[in-house]
Formats: structure tokens, C-alpha cells, sequence
């Protein structure tokens, strides 16, 4: 699995279906990421209604909120699961830049 998958899972987990409020909130910036990406006529006032109702949501989330998170456990082990991903892409990566393999040995370059 890629870190993007993980990471969308993530954001889908902080925002879960089962809380009304919640879901309506990344419905909500889905569609303004929509908009802004398009960038039709009455984007920006669309853009702009959006953002009041993502407002009204807000204050009504903090309140929904107050219950035990039970969901943030599973958002815990995808997040430590996109670090490990993202570790071992960075290890690769510095590997790829600092080190050269020259008659099959591995050489390390300075930093």
C-alpha cells in the first residue's frame, strides 16, 4: 500500500460516516476542492456558501465531539502505518542520493 492510499484513509477515518456532522464536513470539501479545481463561473460564491456551512458544522462538531472517539484508534495505527511507509520511501531515496555502487561495491558520498 502507498502512503497516499493510507493518508486518504486517514483523512476519511478523521471525518467517518457514522457521525453526521462529520460526514457532511468532508462531503462539504470534497465538493469546494471540486470547485476550486474547475474554477467555473460562481465558483468563488459557491466556494464562499460552502464555507458557511462548514462553519455551522464546526461549531456543531466540537459539541459531537465531546463523546469518546472511538474511531481514533484505527486512525492511530494508519497513521504509524504511514510512517512506516513513508520511512522506508525516505531511506530509499537517501540511499538513491548518498550512495553509488561502483564495481559492485557500495560507495558512500559525502553529505
Amino acid at each position: 500500500m502507498q502512503s497516499a492510499e493510507v493518508w486518504s484513509q486517514i483523512a476519511a477515518e478523521l471525518l467517518p460516516d457514522s457521525w453526521p456532522n462529520l460526514r457532511r464536513m468532508r462531503e462539504l470539501m470534497v465538493e469546494k476542492n471540486q470547485l476550486f479545481e474547475e474554477q467555473n463561473p460562481g465558483a468563488l460564491q459557491a466556494m464562499l456558501k460552502i464555507n458557511g456551512e462548514l462553519e455551522t458544522l464546526m461549531v456543531k462538531a466540537v459539541e459531537d465531539i465531546k463523546r469518546p472517539l472511538a474511531f481514533l484508534a484505527e486512525v492511530q495505527q494508519n497513521i504509524l502505518r504511514c510512517r512506516e511507509i513513508e520511512n522506508k520511501a525516505f531511506e530509499k531515496l537517501n540511499d538513491n542520493i548518498f550512495n553509488e555502487e561502483i564495481d559492485g561495491r557500495i560507495i558512500k558520498l559525502g553529505r
